[in-house]
Protein backbone atom coordinates (compact mmCIF):
# COMPACT_ATOMS: atom_id res chain seq x y z
CA UNK A 1 0.00 0.00 0.00
CA UNK A 2 2.72 2.14 1.12
CA UNK A 3 4.77 1.89 -2.15
CA UNK A 4 1.40 2.77 -3.87
CA UNK A 5 1.00 5.53 -2.36
CA UNK A 6 4.48 6.38 -2.91
CA UNK A 7 3.80 5.84 -6.55
CA UNK A 8 0.78 7.73 -6.87
CA UNK A 9 2.52 11.35 -5.40
CA UNK A 10 5.63 10.74 -7.44
CA UNK A 11 3.21 10.64 -10.47
CA UNK A 12 1.27 14.22 -9.03
CA UNK A 13 4.39 15.43 -8.23
CA UNK A 14 5.95 14.73 -11.59
CA UNK A 15 2.74 16.29 -13.71
CA UNK A 16 3.38 19.39 -11.08
CA UNK A 17 6.53 19.81 -13.39
CA UNK A 18 4.55 19.89 -16.92
CA UNK A 19 1.72 22.45 -14.79
CA UNK A 20 4.59 24.74 -14.32
CA UNK A 21 6.25 24.62 -18.00
CA UNK A 22 2.63 25.67 -19.45
CA UNK A 23 2.74 28.55 -17.16
CA UNK A 24 5.89 29.23 -18.53
CA UNK A 25 4.92 28.80 -21.67
CA UNK A 26 1.80 30.78 -21.35
CA UNK A 27 3.45 33.64 -19.75
CA UNK A 28 6.18 34.04 -22.97
CA UNK A 29 3.39 33.48 -25.57
CA UNK A 30 1.14 36.64 -23.51
CA UNK A 31 4.25 38.59 -23.19
CA UNK A 32 5.07 38.12 -27.39
CA UNK A 33 1.61 39.11 -27.78
CA UNK A 34 1.92 41.92 -26.13
CA UNK A 35 -0.62 41.12 -23.28
CA UNK A 36 -0.99 43.86 -20.79
CA UNK A 37 1.01 42.71 -17.16
CA UNK A 38 -2.61 43.13 -15.81
CA UNK A 39 -3.43 40.12 -17.56
CA UNK A 40 -0.34 38.27 -17.15
CA UNK A 41 -0.53 38.55 -13.45
CA UNK A 42 -3.96 37.92 -13.03
CA UNK A 43 -3.35 34.76 -15.29
CA UNK A 44 -0.49 34.03 -12.73
CA UNK A 45 -2.65 34.28 -9.79
CA UNK A 46 -5.58 31.83 -11.31
CA UNK A 47 -3.06 29.53 -12.43
CA UNK A 48 -1.10 28.96 -8.94
CA UNK A 49 -4.89 29.16 -7.42
CA UNK A 50 -6.04 26.10 -9.52
CA UNK A 51 -2.60 24.19 -9.41
CA UNK A 52 -3.22 24.33 -4.84
CA UNK A 53 -6.39 23.04 -5.39
CA UNK A 54 -5.14 20.30 -7.62
CA UNK A 55 -2.66 19.65 -4.79
CA UNK A 56 -5.22 19.52 -2.09
CA UNK A 57 -7.87 17.53 -3.95
CA UNK A 58 -5.28 14.77 -5.51
CA UNK A 59 -3.86 14.26 -1.70
CA UNK A 60 -7.74 14.12 -0.31
CA UNK A 61 -8.42 11.50 -2.92
CA UNK A 62 -5.44 9.74 -2.12
CA UNK A 63 -6.47 9.41 2.06
CA UNK A 64 -10.37 8.46 0.80
CA UNK A 65 -9.29 5.80 -1.15
CA UNK A 66 -7.43 4.24 1.75
CA UNK A 67 -10.90 3.88 3.56
CA UNK A 68 -11.15 3.66 7.31
CA UNK A 69 -9.51 0.31 7.53
CA UNK A 70 -6.68 1.51 6.12
CA UNK A 71 -6.47 5.28 6.77
CA UNK A 72 -3.94 4.49 9.82
CA UNK A 73 -1.43 3.74 7.41
CA UNK A 74 -1.44 7.36 5.66
CA UNK A 75 1.08 9.17 7.30
CA UNK A 76 0.09 12.24 5.81
CA UNK A 77 -2.91 14.90 5.60
CA UNK A 78 -2.05 17.32 3.39
CA UNK A 79 0.43 18.30 0.42
CA UNK A 80 3.20 19.49 2.15
CA UNK A 81 3.24 16.22 4.38
CA UNK A 82 2.95 14.33 1.13
CA UNK A 83 6.01 15.56 -0.02
CA UNK A 84 7.86 14.93 3.35
CA UNK A 85 6.88 11.35 2.58
CA UNK A 86 7.36 11.36 -0.72
CA UNK A 87 11.17 12.26 -0.01
CA UNK A 88 11.55 9.72 2.89
CA UNK A 89 10.51 7.19 0.24
CA UNK A 90 12.57 8.36 -2.80
CA UNK A 91 14.52 4.69 -2.92
CA UNK A 92 11.23 2.98 -3.33
CA UNK A 93 10.65 5.34 -6.50
CA UNK A 94 13.97 4.75 -7.56
CA UNK A 95 13.45 0.85 -6.99
CA UNK A 96 9.82 1.15 -8.90
CA UNK A 97 11.47 3.02 -11.82
CA UNK A 98 14.53 1.44 -12.59
CA UNK A 99 13.29 -1.83 -11.83
CA UNK A 100 13.16 -4.33 -15.03
CA UNK A 101 10.51 -6.18 -16.12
Amino acid sequence: MRVCQVISLFIIARSLEDFAYAKDYSILRMKEGEETEHNINSFKERHDKEVQLFKEKSVKRIIEAHGSYFSEIVDYENWDGAMKFLNSNRKAVFDFLTKKG
